[in-house]
């Protein structure tokens, strides 16, 4: 077994070091001012080079854009300066989903520029504008494949304006809200346009349409005349002041009221002009959106994201270890403890690139006690450090560390370390992806079996998608403060997927066959505990809307009694159950103001039968909001003994303008006996600094009322 998995990380060192051709472009250094306005008024622009040669990834990846794009560039000693041009040869009306920030970049007509300072097309930065000018950010990770995480916020400027036959946009990017190296003269860049209205999307440098925009394998180089520096400190306070009380209905006196009085700060660092020193003392994290609820049909804890700004910037060098049900460390793990916020003292986090083969993170949080939880203090540290090998893959190392104290002494079983190390493979013309992980866990005692290891290999073309996978999770394996929702096991996942492109068919863009096999063992390999076998069809419509169709058979062998209702009412008896269940899901045209989406489930849930649906529908108030609803209902029979859990959700979001935003989201789960009401007012009344209104509310099922929190806070950028 040994030899097979050093055979197979050889052979994913061999397949990272292939190349794919490259564009340049030559990008000028200016002397003169320019006013971002989306207009292309000063004599420079005229003077510039330009790009016009944009190729299709969707629906096709080899014709020209049908709608041609100009894009051109320069940059002072302070910003980079772009501006695009946006042509519509078939005049239709525009389509934006809203005014809001971070905007869905597949429902509206959009700009995006991607570029990654560092040259190591892994990672990078994307801006992107609507038709309407609002503003879309965030970071690219793990080259891309992911997608943009848009938590990230950053201080930038743009405009766009109507022309007579299309729009543009004037960017302007400060280089202190970059990331880069120090006399790098090369980065790598691409451009999008995201044609809604038209059905196409198209870039400069072409990609495959299975491949995601953002992919930073396929870029071209940015050429500067001379090397862009940081001119003077880059320095960034963040204060904060709250107000507002709580009142909770379920602890005496009735109500317990809570002052949510407040004050502290974050502050931004430039130790390079590629290293940032992140400080936060008394963070409060009320403004973040509220997680969506879900019926939880599995046996395991459920994974939610991370949304809270700190923890966001360079998220990927501490959370990208391991896979997504074996993370070492999970930054949401830190300040929150089953559903309820656990006050931070304070925290540093170090983090960056020291050149273009280096990355290191150093992270060290201190929470206070949470009596309500019977929480000690406690001290997390972080540390990482990132390697990169061949073109585009890389090697790192992590150290994660959570100790309790009591009175400032160190409480003896409240310990628990981990160490892990993992290869990352990206082949440059992103065919092969692949990760092989070792990582160990120690508390007080000495535990053999007490490490988790895996390997994934994917090969992906235009055709074909084929995956490998074994996870290996030892019984004493305990990463506190990662997400590993079960332990002693072993895993394979082995998939195969076929993706057909009709050239006749007007109708159909894709159409993808799946195979899928995933089966559990226990870590002695005496039985299997589960084990999955699926076939899914899916089928892409050229007008967006999408069928999939999926049938299962499963086999789960119950180690204890288990009850998806939540109540405990309905117990499923320990035993080996194996069942089939088939699913039918489709989605309707994205493209239009009023959307909608249903699917149904049916088959057997262990000894029961099952009966499930949901649908959804969603209306655009273009561009100034959307309206939706949705229900999920699940039904499971047996003699009569039923179960019914039903989700009900609705949201409510403004865009006032690019500036207010509001949202409301009515969430009902009766396998929660949960009813909440969230409400957020956001101003921001000048770039990063914002005003927001907060109101929260939460019942059981009954209506009876369990917690109610009113909150006003305020944060002001200030770069010093």
């Amino acid at each position: 077994m040994n030899k097979f998995y050093y055979t197979l990380f050889f052979l994913m060192i061999l397949m990272s070091n292939k190349t794919i051709a490259q564009f340049n472009y030559d990008i000028k250094k200016i002397a003169t001012t320019i006013e971002i306005d989306g207009k292309d008024n000063e004599p420079i622009w005229n003077t510039l080079p330009t790009i016009n040669n944009f190729i299709q990834s969707y629906p096709t990846d080899t014709a020209k854009a049908q709608n041609p794009t100009v894009v051109k560039l320069c940059y002072d000693k302070k910003f980079i300066y772009l501006y695009a041009f946006l042509k519509d040869t078939v005049q239709k009306p525009l389509v934006v989903q809203s005014l809001k920030r971070d905007f869905s970049i597949k429902n509206s007509d959009a700009f995006v520029f991607s570029l990654s300072p560092l040259n190591d097309n892994i990672n990078g930065f994307s801006f992107g504008v609507n038709a309407l000018g609002a503003q879309r950010e965030g970071l690219i990770a793990q080259g891309g494949g992911f997608g943009v995480t848009t938590a990230w916020d950053n201080t930038w400027y743009s405009e766009v304006a109507k022309q007579k036959d299309g729009w543009s946009v004037e960017m302007k990017i400060p280089f202190k809200t970059l990331r880069f190296k120090k006399n790098s003269n090369d980065w790598g860049i691409n451009f999008s346009r995201v044609d809604v209205k038209n059905n196409e999307t198209t870039n400069w440098i072409p990609i495959p349409r299975n491949f995601n925009i953002s992919n930073l394998g396929f870029v071209g180089k940015m050429h500067f005349e001379e090397s862009p520096i940081r001119n003077g400190a880059n320095i960034v306070l963040i204060p904060y002041v709250t107000g507002g009380a709580s009142y909770n209905y379920l602890r005496a006196p009735y109500p317990s009221i809570h002052n949510l009085a407040n004050v502290g700060f974050d502050t931004k660092v430039g130790i390079t002009s590629s290293l940032n020193l992140d400080i936060t003392v008394n963070p409060d994290f009320s403004q973040v959106e509220v997680d969506d609820q879900v019926v939880n049909l599995d046996r395991f804890e459920l994974f939610f994201p991370e949304r809270r700004q700190f923890f966001i910037e360079n998220n990927d060098l501490f959370e990208g270890f391991g896979f997504s049900k074996i993370r070492p460390f999970f930054s949401r793990r830190i300040g929150l403890y089953r559903g309820e916020q656990v006050p931070i003292i304070a925290g540093t986090r170090l983090s960056g690139s020291i050149n273009k083969n280096w990355r290191i993170g150093i992270m060290d949080m201190l929470t206070n006690k949470k009596e309500t939880q019977n929480l000690p203090m406690q001290n997390y540290v972080v540390a990482a450090v990132q390697r990169r090998v061949f073109d585009r893959s890389n090697i790192g190392m992590i150290l994660v560390s959570k100790q309790g104290f009591d009175k400032n002494e160190s409480i003896k079983d409240q310990t628990n370390t981990l160490i892990g190390i993992d290869y990352n493979l990206y082949s440059k013309d992103n065919k092969w992806r692949g990760k092989f992980f070792y990582h160990h866990s120690f508390n007080n005692k000495v535990q053999i079996d007490a490490n988790a290891n895996a390997t994934w290999l994917a090969y992906v073309t235009s055709k074909w998608n084929i995956q490998w996978n074994h996870e290996y999770v030892g019984k004493f394996y305990n990463a506190e403060v990662g997400f590993v929702p079960r332990t002693a096991y072993f895993r394979l996942e082995p998939s195969i997927s076929y993706i057909y492109y009709p050239k006749k068919n007007k109708k159909i863009f894709s159409w993808t066959n799946t195979l899928y096999y995933s089966q559990y063992w226990s870590t002695e390999f005496k039985n299997s505990t589960d084990r999955t076998n699926r076939y899914s069809t899916d089928i892409l419509l050229l007008n967006t809307s999408h069928f999939i169709f999926n049938i299962s058979n499963i086999q789960t062998r119950l180690v204890r009694d288990f009850d998806v209702s939540g109540r405990k009412y309905y117990p499923i008896k320990a035993g080996n159950y194996t069942y089939t269940n088939a699913s039918l899901s489709y989605t309707s045209d994205i493209r239009k103001k009023l959307t909608y989406s249903a699917n149904i489930n049916g088959g057997k849930y262990f000894d029961r039968y099952s009966f499930s649906y949901g649908a959804g529908i969603a209306y655009r108030f273009q561009p100034y909001g959307s309206i939706s609803a949705n229900i999920t209902r699940n039904e499971f029979y047996k003699n009569g003994d039923n179960i019914s859990l039903t989700l009900l959700s609705s949201k409510l979001e403004i865009t006032f303008s690019k500036n207010l935003f509001f949202n409301n989201i009515v969430q009902y789960n009766t396998q929660q006996n949960v009813f909440n009401l969230n409400t957020r007012l956001q101003w921001r009344f000048k770039p990063m600094s914002d005003l927001f209104i907060v109101y929260t509310d939460i019942y059981d099922n009954l209506l009876a009322k369990r917690q109610r929190a009113f909150q006003i806070k305020f944060t002001y950028w200030f770069q010093l």
